[in-house]
């Protein structure tokens, strides 16, 4: 199977908490990321298109320095589910290719 993957993906294990559109927010563990989306563990509630609203958590829930975007569901598998980025603000834009710079550094 060809991977059509644009990004490559850093392999992280740090919170962040999603609420899906209509749905309640809850936190879970981001797998991994890349500039154009992540896969996360899910309590299996979405569906592939559900809206989401993600903020990935590198201070406390609702800081402004923490990573916010809203993306849409594109991939469900048993582990968890692919989330694209489709929004995001360019200081929490930033802060994630800094986040991706460093982690790629500390994996080398």
């Amino acid at each position: 199977m060809q991977n059509r993957r644009q990004h490559e993906r850093i392999a992280l294990g740090i919170e962040l908490e999603i609420t899906p559109m209509g749905g309640s927010s809850y936190q879970t563990d981001l797998l991994n990321l890349s500039v154009s989306g992540l896969f996360i563990k899910s309590r299996g509630e979405e569906e592939i298109g559900t809206i989401c609203r993600v903020e990935i958590l590198l201070c406390e829930p609702g800081d402004p320095l923490n990573v916010w975007f809203e993306g849409e569901v594109r991939r469900i598998t048993d582990d968890g589910i692919g989330v694209r980025i489709d929004s995001i603000f360019q200081d929490s834009l930033d802060r994630l290719q800094n986040l991706l710079e460093m982690s790629g550094r500390l994996a080398a």
